[in-house]
């Protein structure tokens, strides 16, 4: 619950803030970009991995987690990126950052959702009801089933095609921001 409050706290206070001056095409796909290029040069350095078991994650270990996941809240900002490369830099082992960034969507994305259905609530009625309902059922079984994937590939893969991924999708949108 630790790591969830920091991103809970700016999202709520600045989230009108952040999409009126931050969603545009350019920012994300700089921050795709400077994503990328992150990720790829975590990759290339040494980590002491201190924290091999999720339970095992301190205090400490989660606020920092948590205060990196506040990055995302930039357009383009991948948030499991940027708790996963946060649990890193505190030491967490690869799937252990992993898993625990994960763990940590749920509340992060679930009441951020929440949130949004809330502030947005007078352009919903009630015949889109069981359609929300489905298609939040499908996306969390999605994401199971994502996470599920990810834990395995990270075990034996490292970053580096999701930076190079990131670095290539950035440039395709910053082109066609600058030449539209």
């Amino acid at each position: 619950m630790l790591a969830f409050l920091p991103a809970a706290a700016l999202g709520f206070l600045f989230s009108d803030a952040i999409t009126r001056y931050l969603f545009s095409p350019v920012t994300v796909g700089l921050s795709l970009m400077l994503g990328g290029a992150v990720l790829w040069l975590i990759e290339g350095r040494a980590f002491t991995a201190r924290t091999t078991v999720l339970t095992q994650v301190s205090p400490r270990q989660a606020l920092i987690v948590g205060c990196a996941q506040c990055l995302a809240l930039i357009p383009g900002v991948s948030r499991s990126a940027s708790s996963i490369i946060g649990g890193l830099l505190t030491g967490l082992d690869r799937p252990t950052a992993t898993a625990f960034s994960f763990y940590l969507s749920i509340p992060t994305l679930g009441l951020a959702t929440l949130y949004a259905l809330i502030k947005g609530r007078e352009a919903l009625d009630s015949t889109q009801l069981g359609p929300l309902l489905v298609g939040m059922l499908v996306s969390f079984v999605t994401a199971l089933l994502a996470i599920g994937w990810l834990l395995k590939y990270v075990s034996r893969h490292d970053f580096r095609g999701f930076a190079i991924y990131r670095i290539l999708v950035g440039l395709a949108i910053l082109g066609w921001a600058l030449w539209r």
